[in-house]
């Protein structure tokens, strides 16, 4: 018999469709003490955008004006021989490259660049229109000294900032940036990177005259963003370079969390989870003291956009040392503790991130590959990796501590995708943000941190009173669920059982439970209790159908087989816990419930089979 023939024709008369509705039914009472992270499957933020064409090759897209741009002269930025070398001419003129630019008017935009002296020691950036005089806003840099020299506007151009910094220290290359806006704009609107004498001012259309005697500058990276500051640099070619980025949002207190994937949008239902404790403080700005670097250094000053749409993301740049390269945070810890460390990477030129949590037993380590999402090498520990939308990745491990009283943990990247040590090139690097260590087997939901740990309370979902007994029926019932949990583990803490908290009904003046799924073996200790036996596999979502009455009750996962028991009593509940054992236990569901439905009737058993797969 098909299963369409076998599914129920009775209506659910509790129908709770978490992942499609997106909202709690107004009968349940929830709450959760703390702020809570999860993703809404629609918010995004503006991330990487370059708006240039050819960034690092100044002989294509762009043009000269009394000049000679040579590709490929000179090392750049990021260690590749892809930096351009301009020169002036003897012309009495302005001396730049430039690339025609499609703006809007009064819109304020970034202009960067990196610049190195030649043989001179000047460059600026413009932002101007070759037919209207007083359209622009620009700067002079001074390339020896590492100062801008002049910044100013047109009477029709604004100029809101100027700021020269050497990247890498030491390299010679400084990244030069102006932020600004035009009132108007046209077709000769121009982005113009040009070559300057150190004494010329800006003339009235945002360019600096002067007779050429073939000096050089070299120029490498160039980027134009619609936004108000410069952010991480980004390489085009042939289009320009606008991407998003699904936003990490956080619920306020008491506020439910239907969570879904990131990368796809996909709803997953309602999260719960049990209270957790960030254990790291300042978990998005390494660059505080309370984290080390170790063979290379940390700025929270990137420019990246953080998975919560900030632009908050870290950049760790290894030394030019050998050995590991990260930054490390110091916990102390009681032997035989278990703890779950997990943290958010995007690949800058490193592709590979390591996790460590080093003890008395060593430094084990797994290595995390950023371009294919896959663990590459892995020290005995459990690890994680899953995408979290434009390049990032929420990787995790899981380590006992042996032997020691404190521990290290440290995040950082790798050249090659093992865990042996090498020697770093003193530019190379990777994006950092969101570090969690939880003292737990498994890791959940981000908690942000600055000088102190923080915990999130544990999730709770109920209905009571009439609000439960309008659609109960105690002669007879059936329980229909799917969820999905974020972990393999069965054992949670505070619960003596292995149980998936997705629903239990209980009263609420003893607390006691009176019917209960089991994941795999054990015993309530008062009333009956049915269970399946087997290991729940994590991120995938099992389907359950629970059907009993007095002496008559039947459970079944995936449409499987079925396991019976005929010695179940009348049950007496006045309440039902969504995602716990019973109200106010503590044993939380841990993962998402995409449905939960009721019948007030015993389904037959194929129509539980039916329902289930």
């Amino acid at each position: 018999m098909s299963i369409s023939t076998n599914f129920p024709t009775i209506k659910p008369s509790l129908l709770l469709d978490f992942a499609n509705v997106g909202a709690l039914d107004p009968r349940i009472t929830f709450t959760r003490a703390s702020t809570g992270t999860y993703y809404d499957g629609v918010t995004t933020a503006k991330a990487e955008q370059n708006l240039l064409l050819q960034s690092q090759d100044f002989t294509t897209s762009w043009l000269n004006a009394n000049s000679t741009d040579t590709a490929n002269t000179e090392v750049a930025p990021d260690g590749t021989t892809t930096a351009d070398t301009i020169t002036d001419n003897a012309t009495n003129g302005s001396h730049r490259v430039y690339q025609n630019l499609s703006i809007a008017a009064n819109t304020t935009y970034v202009f960067s660049c990196w610049l190195k002296a030649g043989t001179s020691n000047y460059a600026y950036l413009s932002v101007m229109d070759d037919s209207n005089a007083e359209r622009y806003f620009g700067a002079d840099f001074d390339l020896s000294s590492g100062t801008v020299r002049i910044s100013g506007s047109g009477t029709s151009g604004t100029l809101t900032s100027s700021s020269i910094t050497e990247i890498p220290a030491s390299s010679g290359w400084y990244r030069c940036v102006i932020i600004g806006q035009v009132a108007a704009v046209s077709a000769t609107t121009r982005g113009v990177v040009g070559v300057s004498d150190g004494t010329t001012a800006f003339n009235p259309f945002g360019l600096i005259v002067y007779a050429g005697a073939s000096d050089t500058i070299h120029a490498w990276g160039a980027q134009l963003e619609q936004r108000s500051a410069v952010t991480s640099y980004t390489a085009t070619t042939t289009e320009p370079i606008t991407n998003y980025i699904p936003v990490l949002q956080t619920a306020a207190a008491n506020v439910a969390r239907f969570d879904h994937t990131p990368t796809t949008g996909e709803a997953l239902g309602l999260l719960v989870e049990e209270q957790r404790t960030n254990l790291l403080t300042y978990s998005a700005n390494l660059s505080n003291a309370a984290w080390t670097s170790n063979r290379g250094s940390i700025t929270s000053t990137s420019g990246n956009i953080a998975p919560d749409g900030t632009q908050t993301a870290n950049v760790f740049t290894e030394n030019t040392a050998s050995g590991a390269h990260y930054v490390f945070q110091n916990f102390s810890a009681s032997v035989g503790q278990t703890f779950t460390l997990s943290c958010y990477f995007k690949k800058k030129e490193r592709q590979y991130a390591v996790l460590t949590i080093a003890n008395g037993s060593g430094f084990p380590a797994t290595v995390f590959d950023l371009v294919n999402g896959v663990i590459t090498d892995q020290d005995n520990l459990s690890a994680t990796i899953e995408p979290a939308g434009n390049g990032w990745y929420r990787c995790s491990i899981k380590e006992e501590i042996i032997g020691t009283s404190t521990i290290r943990v440290q995040v950082g990247c790798d050249e090659n995708g093992d865990v042996n040590p090498y020697t770093g090139d003193g530019y190379s690097g990777i994006f950092i943000w969101g570090a969690q260590l939880e003292a737990a087997a498994f890791a959940t939901s981000y908690i942000a941190t600055t000088s102190a740990q923080v915990t999130r309370s544990a999730d709770a979902a109920s209905m009571t009173g009439t609000n439960f007994s309008s659609w109960f029926n105690a002669g007879e019932s059936t329980v229909y669920s799917e969820f999905m949990r974020n972990t393999t583990a069965n054992a949670i803490a505070g619960g003596g059982n292995t149980v998936p908290r997705i629903y239990s009904f209980g009263t609420s003046a003893s607390g006691n439970l009176q019917l209960r799924l089991f994941a795999s073996t054990g015993a309530e200790a008062t009333g009956p209790s049915m269970y399946i036996s087997n290991t729940w596999a994590a991120n995938q979502y099992n389907k359950h159908a629970l059907a009993f009455e007095v002496n008559d009750a039947a459970l079944v996962r995936d449409g499987g087989s079925v396991v019976s028991d005929s010695t179940v009593t009348a049950l007496t509940a006045d309440t039902l816990a969504i995602g716990q054992n019973t109200i106010g236990s503590g044993n939380i569901g841990q993962g998402w419930i995409r449905k939960l439905s009721y019948y007030p009737q015993r389904l037959t058993n194929a129509q539980l089979q039916a329902l289930t797969s």
